[in-house]
């Protein structure tokens, strides 16, 4: 499952929340390092966590087979990203 968040705050919360609840959940924004980034996709893809929460910026770019939900916690303030959001 893939959450956007409009926020990086946003994702964190989010995250947290899930997390609190017993989900493996992480979330993926601007504030990382791209390596860290990059570890976080890795984990997402290989199923070893089940959620991915990110803001609009750090999602360009990613490219997931199959992925069953896409969530959008808080929508985006353009069309286009929206189109990025659900591929």
């Amino acid at each position: 499952v893939m959450v956007f968040c409009r926020t990086k705050a946003g994702c964190d919360d989010v995250a947290i929340r899930l997390c609190q609840s017993g989900f493996h959940a992480l979330a993926i924004h601007g504030d990382f390092e791209q390596r860290d980034r990059e570890q976080m996709l890795l984990q997402f893809a290989n199923q070893s966590c089940s959620i991915l929460v990110a803001t609009d910026v750090a999602a360009r770019g990613i490219d997931i087979k199959d992925l069953p939900l896409v969530i959008n916690y808080d929508l985006p303030v353009l069309a286009e990203d929206y189109v990025h959001r659900i591929g």
